[in-house]
């Protein structure tokens, strides 16, 4: 009964958006998980947030997932390594995703979480987290958008390949080498398995002209710093001024910082065996989220 009633106030919402803290309509957020933790910090919050990811009923991951259950939507979830999955199926694009629609707005989340969400068809609501996704550092980032964008967007997501095991995606574009597509102030690059590069330093560093700083998954042969004319250097330690503090081998989440006020979030870690694997980077300009993630980098590589 319950549920229900949630769904039934969840149908009266007059159009689908990310969700803040609070419950309310946002264009857009940005979370970083703590390592060996649920605690995390939202958008350009100078504390860690009040709430808990594993929380199904509070804060804004909870409050925007909540939406996948109104029966009516459309939506398809993706993930490399989806929920209670036993085996691990590296043919697929390396990415994570969630999307919602119906026929006016579509709300997309792109994250760094393996086995998450459990979506509709497993659970009749939303649970939050698995107990895997306690260990590692961790990003999701929600965006609102026009559906006609997404539908753009999600064809060329399509052709990476991904995982999905909930829901569909239109008919694929089909991959060759690095593709950017762009949607209002944020720029989409994807790129194929065969094309055997580092997305960071090969498709992003170029595509804006800017150097990068980038954390990502450092588990095994590393491609180390990008040392051309357009550099791409690892960022190796993350310090917050409340006291949380992890090198990069405690970290799952990726994302980097450019030319100020460049930001982007991504799917493919800067490890040899990641350049085989299809993925894509979300890229935007913001002021106050770079300075935000700019004040956390304690230490870096060098070329």
């Amino acid at each position: 009964m319950f549920v229900f009633h949630i769904l039934s106030f969840l149908s009266g919402i007059a159009a689908l958006s990310c969700m803040n803290e609070a419950g309310d309509p946002v264009s857009n957020w940005e979370i970083l998980k703590f390592p060996h933790s649920t605690s995390y910090v939202y958008s350009s919050e100078t504390e860690p947030s009040p709430y808990d990811l594993n929380s199904t009923t509070s804060g804004a991951l909870a409050h925007t997932m909540q939406q996948f259950w109104i029966p009516s939507l459309q939506y398809a979830l993706y993930n490399d390594e989806p929920p209670y999955a036993t085996n691990y199926n590296f043919s697929v694009a390396h990415a994570k995703a969630a999307f919602v629609w119906d026929a006016n707005t579509a709300v997309a989340l792109f994250h760094s979480i393996p086995q998450f969400p459990v979506g509709p068809r497993t659970s009749p609501a939303y649970i939050g987290l698995l107990g895997n996704a306690w260990e590692y550092a961790q990003h999701v980032v929600c965006i609102t958008m026009a559906t006609a964008d997404f539908l753009n967007v999600a064809t060329l997501l399509a052709g990476m390949d991904p995982s999905v095991y909930e829901g569909s995606l239109p008919s694929p574009t089909p991959l060759l080498n690095c593709i950017s597509h762009s949607f209002g102030s944020y720029l989409l690059t994807a790129k194929s398995a065969t094309y055997d590069v580092d997305i960071w330093s090969s498709c992003v560093s170029p595509y804006f002209s800017s150097n990068l700083q980038v954390i990502s998954w450092v588990h095994g042969p590393l491609d180390g710093p990008s040392c051309a004319t357009l550099q791409t250097t690892d960022i190796l330690q993350i310090s917050y001024p409340f006291g949380v503090s992890y090198l990069n081998y405690d970290n799952h989440a990726k994302w980097g910082i450019g030319t100020y006020p460049l930001v982007c979030f991504g799917d493919l870690n800067r490890v040899e065996t990641q350049a085989v694997r299809a993925g894509a980077v979300l890229c935007w300009k913001n002021t106050q989220l770079y300075e935000s993630l700019q004040s956390i980098i304690q230490q870096t590589s060098t070329c």
